[in-house]
């Protein structure tokens, strides 16, 4: 965006000008993806809504009485703008109208961020001040003072107890962000463009400009609890934006030279790097073994990853258009994709070499999915229907009963039913031989977003922007479970799933909702989750261009936790899921329970049995395991 009043699009590798949007009436200041649309702030005081393809402008959003300064999407039907007008405005993403006005800042608004509930919004200002709202009232809650210079970023700990804001001063806070306190103040050597907290809110990393002909440190950690630095990092450029991951013990950057690097923080090191996509991440997928992960992205590529090191394996190129599903075959040897450039194609999984077009001309298509067999491919497509072709082309079946665009689809493991659902608002289940509808699941008010079978086929998890996760009983369509998300995954066991709403990912119990584990992605919406075939890692694929492998074992813990302490939390309700892993992650867990409950040979089978139930689901099961192995070991 330009103070020439356009937005150019451009080709990153000829530097050619793709296209140009024009309409504004004054420089463009901002912009943000909005459901694969673009956003654009405006120092004429709106903010546009225009097609990527077309540069047609869609939407306008009228009611600021000056620049626009800040935009954040964090889901389709929500958009809010901050202004040098002083006010930030939250909208309806798909009819533009006016829902909340916050006012109280004294200049220009320059960042925002939601809290993970979704019912506080904290920003930052020119006017040197963040502030909490309550963003269903529209009230101020908090003014948090101290900064003697613009804010430039803002972050929430995951249990919304303390504030970050980083800024012009060369400065980080650290806030209570209930009292408005001021904790820390962190003195760095450049302005601090990016601040986010790790996990379990114990420490605040942030991300600043590297001074040219200085080797300052560009990545700082501060221990929130101790309130002291513990680690400084060198990366050349701007760092903007910095993220944890769910164990703490990885930290994840991306800056000014589209990298994305992992570093270990206990010591500083760098583990990986990965080269960015351009554009973004629209559908991620392990491959069966788990040793690869595919991902496509609005750039108009798919890259192979290797999952242990993070090396770029291949890009895999010949789309035209932005690639919005990809997956492995249940065999593991072939890649498909679909794409709005109304393809999709089959690739070799090992070379990345391109095989065969599968459909073309298709209309723009969002979804693709193989059959358990590796034999057959159902995609969705925007002419609302759903087909089914062998891996030569021909076609098998076309199922009609959509009204709308259809943007999911997913085969049962047994491949006897196919499920598909998109724009019109419900999901369909189909009899996958013959094409018979057999039921129709109501109930979603916006578009669905994912569709993801359990592993016994006799349930089903449907994502949707309304937002609510739902989970179904397959056979007579009984809603068994709802969750606030707008994104699922199911994982191998089927006893978990993963959730995201406004970049916050949840590790839930499926079948009571409970929460085991939560942790921030990065800034911007998450698209996609996976679970990897063994249930220790998930992948989360995000508008702002990244993929990120989460590990899901509590690595970097289970070995400093004493096994005593573990074994006392396997019969704590709230402790137990998390025991079960690190004893699962403990090289001498076997030794140590071996020796400590001294169980007979005779008994072996009554001693496994006892072993599988401390990690039921049950609490009452967990503590009558418990309690036979101890009165074994008393016996002995």
């Amino acid at each position: 965006g330009s103070a020439d009043k356009t937005i150019r699009l451009w080709d990153v590798e000829t530097g050619r000008e793709i296209r140009r949007f024009v309409g504004h009436e004054a420089g463009v200041t901002c912009l943000a993806l909005l459901d694969g649309h673009l956003l654009s702030g405006s120092a004429d005081w709106t903010l546009r809504l225009w097609d990527v393809e077309t540069a047609t402008e869609l939407r306008r959003f009228e009611g600021h009485t000056g620049p626009v300064l800040s935009i954040v999407a964090p889901d389709p039907h929500r958009v809010l703008s901050g202004s040098a007008d002083k006010t930030i405005r939250l909208w309806d993403g798909a009819t533009g109208k006016l829902l909340v006005r916050l006012e109280g800042h004294e200049n220009g608004v320059r960042a925002l961020v939601f809290s993970s509930d979704g019912k506080r919004l904290v920003s930052g200002s020119w006017d040197n001040t963040v502030r909490i709202w309550d963003v269903e009232t529209g009230k101020q809650r908090l003014l948090l003072e101290g900064h003697t210079d613009p804010v430039y970023c803002v972050a929430l700990s995951a249990d919304g107890r303390r504030a970050a804001s980083g800024g012009q001063d060369c400065t980080a806070r650290l806030w209570d962000a209930e009292t408005g306190k001021l904790l820390s103040t962190i003195q760095w050597t450049s302005y601090v463009n990016s601040v986010v907290f790790s996990p379990d809110g114990n420490l605040l990393a942030f991300g600043t400009c590297c001074v040219i002909g200085r080797k300052d440190d560009t990545i700082g950690l501060w221990d929130v609890r101790a309130r002291k630095q513990i680690l400084g990092i060198h990366a050349d450029g701007l760092v903007s934006s910095v993220a944890f991951s769910p164990a703490g013990d990885r930290l994840a950057t991306a800056g000014s030279d589209a990298v994305i690097r992992l570093w270990d923080v206990p010591t500083g090191k760098e583990l990986l790097k990965f080269p960015a996509h351009l554009d973004d991440v629209r559908s991620v997928a392990f491959s069966p073994d788990g040793t690869r992960l595919a991902t496509g992205s609005g750039d108009k590529t798919i890259r192979l990853w290797e999952v242990r090191t993070g090396r770029d394996i291949a890009t895999l190129t010949g789309h035209s258009d932005v690639v919005y599903s990809v997956a492995f075959s249940p065999d593991g040897t072939r890649l498909a994709s679909s794409s709005d450039d109304e393809s999709v194609r089959l690739w070799d999984a090992a070379t990345g070499k391109e095989l065969r077009r599968i459909a073309d001309r298709a209309g723009s298509v969002a979804a693709v999915a193989f059959s358990p067999d590796s034999k057959r491919l159902a995609y969705g497509s925007t002419d609302a229907t759903v087909r089914v072709r062998d891996l030569e082309g021909a076609e098998i079946l076309t199922l009609k009963g959509h009204t709308d665009s259809v943007y999911h689809v997913a085969f049962s493991p047994d491949g006897k039913l196919l499920a598909s659902g998109g724009r019109n608002l419900s999901v369909h289940l189909w009899n996958a031989k013959t094409g018979i509808e057999l039921l129709k699941l109501g109930g979603h008010e916006r578009d669905v977003s994912s569709i993801v079978f359990f592993p016994d086929g006799k349930r089903v998890a449907t994502g949707c922007h309304d937002p609510l996760v739902r989970v179904w009983d397959v056979e007579t369509g009984q809603e068994l479970l709802k969750l606030e998300a707008d994104t699922v995954a199911v994982s191998p066991e089927g006893k978990r799933l993963a959730a995201s709403r406004h970049g916050v990912i949840r590790v839930c119990d499926a079948r009571t909702g409970k929460e085991f584990l939560s942790f921030r992605g990065r800034s911007g919406g998450i698209n996609a989750l996976a679970f990897s075939p063994n249930g220790l890692e998930l992948a989360s694929g995000h508008e702002n261009t990244s993929a990120l492998v989460w590990s899901l074992r509590p690595a970097g813990t289970a070995e400093k936790r004493e096994p005593d302490t573990m074994w006392a939390d396997l019969a704590d309700d709230a402790a137990w899921h998390q025991a079960a892993w690190s004893f699962g992650a403990l090289e001498k867990a076997p030794t140590f329970l071996r020796e400590r409950l001294l169980a007979p040979a005779a008994d072996e089978a009554r001693f496994k049995a006892l072993l599988a139930g401390l990690s039921d689901e049950a609490i009452e099961k967990r503590q009558t395991a418990e309690k036979a192995l101890e009165e074994s070991a008393d016996h002995v």
